[in-house]
């Protein structure tokens, strides 16, 4: 896995440059309050995330944006855990919003619209 953290816009982002399936579980103890993670590559990435893992990683503020393109996924763990809450344009690029609900805290997630997401929820 190469990964990197960039902090160039005030948003600590977690660039992740694989070509393969990434399961946030194997990096959630290692990483923490990052606010974006990057697909944006020339390779396609599978992402999984489960809720916990999410909510580990992100700040206080409980939000995490994945930027990516076409052919990137990603694979939402526990479905019944998330919560379709439509779309939200950020500096003019479209995302497909969800929200989860752990015992303490409640995420949003927002997904590039380009990324296709499963399953469909």
């Amino acid at each position: 896995l190469n990964a990197t953290v960039d902090a160039g816009d005030g948003k600590d982002t977690l660039v992740l440059d694989n070509n393969d399936t990434i399961d946030l579980a194997n990096i959630a103890s290692k990483v923490k309050n990052i606010e974006v993670i990057d697909l944006e590559n020339n390779s396609n990435q599978t992402l999984k995330l489960d809720l916990n893992e999410v909510i580990d990683i992100t700040d206080n503020d409980n939000e995490l944006i994945i930027k990516g393109n076409l052919g990137d996924i990603i694979h939402l763990d526990t479905p019944s855990d998330w919560a379709n809450a439509g779309k939200e344009q950020l500096d003019g690029v479209d995302y497909n919003v969800y929200t989860g609900t752990g015992l303490n805290s409640t995420i949003k997630l927002l997904i590039e619209d380009d990324i296709d997401i499963t399953p469909d929820i």
